[in-house]
């Protein structure tokens, strides 16, 4: 209180001369005659000042809110936990919630975690509970190094000031504010008209100034909640990783088998999938878009009738590293069912799908079965997103009419009948595997009259690269969660076992000491 004392002295010696020059300052417009002349134009002043202020105060009813958007690498489980995060941060953004509120705080925060955990986990009695404890330390780590990073970034000074200095500085505030009040009364009492000018002028300011206040406050609740949010995803959908480093340069161990052992690769390569009945033209796609000219293109030997194809990054495809996976064709009569998984288990470690047709064959019963089934199981049994998909329609040059043959060929707009009829394949094909049909690529693949790979497919593979990215980071985190875990537990159970191997080590020790004291005593 001494110091608070001190200072309050220093402030009313400094602000005297301030206060002094107020009425000097009408005494000497009043002898000149420009009193009158002043107190106009502070009312036109102040009357044109208004108009802005309204205006002001209706831009501040527009709700700021918190840019807290969605990973792109969630699943349709994780953007439904979100669309839940969003709803209740739109709720609660206009609470009175202040960090004195300690239970407000942690009955948010549980609300949070609950409805996300609720979506990941709706069978479990207690949801909340269904998580890993290192992953639970992981979030504290993670939410306190945001804190951390977001205070030495955006509050000046934040590293040279002490918490005794805050408390020093909220003193100050409040030897500021009464000396503010002081002033005000002295002012009005010298000048009662320039007062009460002066006191409407900021009567419409402080309005103003609440006003951002509180946005500011709705906006600091709106992000914190979808901050916790956002975090409780990334818990309840297993996606974080104990390793966060050693992910960024992960390589899954399917893709490390078959790239050579000479070859050092930096990054997971893009894996795409050829799925298509016998005789569809799989192995000419294959040719067709790296070429037998590229010598980064590899055949690297593989069982269980899948041949990848190993391409290297910047070459004339405009791809990223690739590793194409030429399967056998997948009609089988008397094992459907195991050709139908076979498929969906190399989906399942792909990031994009080219279906190969024949335009020449009309029996689609094969493909619409296989396409079904991998729907179903992403859709039901996987928590991953559908890689994208993209029908590759080859043999179109044997369409009627037989001989004409003159691409390239506009099916926006067809003119002769060989474009009618590639149009209409297209749409049928379309209307049976239900897919867009800018994503059905009608292509000839014969050497001698190659067309529309380079002019559109590759274009349609680069179109789909964001989300073949994003099946591609999921696939990775999924396996390295998987390998993690049973490292983790390996290496568990080293620790635990040296610990009882010591334990027993000591206890042995410690009976065969006894034995001894025993057996001393006897003799």
């Amino acid at each position: 209180m001494k110091w608070a004392r001190l200072w309050l002295v220093v402030l009313t010696f400094l602000f005297i001369p301030y206060l002094l020059l107020i009425p000097a300052a009408f005494l000497w417009l009043y002898e000149k005659d420009l009193l009158i002349y002043w107190l106009i134009l502070l009312t036109v002043l102040s009357l044109l000042s208004w108009p802005v202020l309204l205006w002001a105060r209706r831009q501040m009813k527009k709700p700021i809110h918190a840019e807290v958007k969605p990973s792109e690498y969630w699943d349709r489980l994780g953007n439904k936990a979100w669309e839940e995060v969003d709803a209740i941060a739109q709720e609660h953004r206009r609470d009175d919630i202040t960090l004195e509120k300690g239970k407000e705080i942690g009955d948010l925060v549980k609300e949070v975690l609950e409805s996300v955990a609720r979506v990941y986990h709706p069978d479990s009695s207690d949801p909340l509970l269904e998580v890993p404890v290192p992953h639970l330390l992981q979030i504290v780590e993670n939410v306190s190094r945001d804190l951390r990073q977001a205070t030495m970034e955006n509050l000046p000074g934040s590293h040279l000031i002490t918490i005794n200095d805050f408390q020093r500085f909220g003193r100050l505030a409040n030897l500021a504010s009464k000396g503010y009040l002081l002033y005000r009364v002295v002012a009005f009492g010298v000048n009662p008209v320039s007062g009460l000018m002066r006191e409407l002028r900021q009567m419409g300011t402080r309005q103003l100034m609440n006003a951002s206040k509180d946005e500011m406050k709705y906006w600091a609740t709106e992000f914190c909640i979808k901050r916790i949010g956002y975090y409780a995803i990334e818990l309840y959908s297993g996606k974080l990783t104990l390793d966060e480093q050693s992910f960024q340069t992960y390589v899954s161990p399917t893709s490390q088998a078959q790239i050579e052992d000479s070859k050092q690769v930096e990054n997971e390569p893009l894996r795409i999938l050829l799925l298509g009945q016998v005789k569809s033209g799989k192995s000419s796609l294959v040719n067709a878009l790296f070429g037998e000219k590229h010598a980064a293109v590899d055949v690297i030997p593989l069982t269980q009738g899948v041949d990848p194809y190993y391409q290297a990054k910047g070459d004339e495809t405009k791809l990223p590293s690739t590793i194409v996976l030429d399967t056998a064709g997948y009609e089988d009569e008397e094992k459907p069912e195991k050709v139908i998984q076979g498929a969906i288990e190399e989906m399942l470690k792909s990031d994009l799908l080219l279906l190969v047709l024949s335009a020449t064959s009309a029996a689609r019963e094969a493909d619409v079965k296989l396409l079904t089934a991998i729907r179903l199981h992403f859709e039901e049994k996987t928590t991953r997103d559908l890689p994208p998909i993209i029908v590759v329609l080859t043999h179109v040059d044997q369409l009627r009419p037989f001989r004409e043959w003159n691409p390239p060929y506009d099916l926006n707009n067809p003119q002769t009948k060989k474009a009618k009829h590639i149009r209409e394949a297209v749409e049928l094909i379309s209307q049976e595997l239900l897919i867009d049909p800018s994503l059905i690529i009608p292509v000839c693949l014969y050497p001698e009259r190659l067309y529309n790979v380079k002019e559109a497919l590759s274009p349609a593979i680069s179109s789909q690269l964001d989300f073949a990215r994003r099946a591609q980071y999921l696939r990775c985190l999924q396996e390295k969660k998987e390998g993690e875990r049973w490292s983790q537990l390996w290496k568990q159970t080293q620790n635990a076992g040296r610990v009882l191997t010591t334990l027993g080590l000591h206890a042995a020790k410690h009976t065969l000491e006894k034995v001894d004291d025993y057996t001393r005593d006897r003799k």
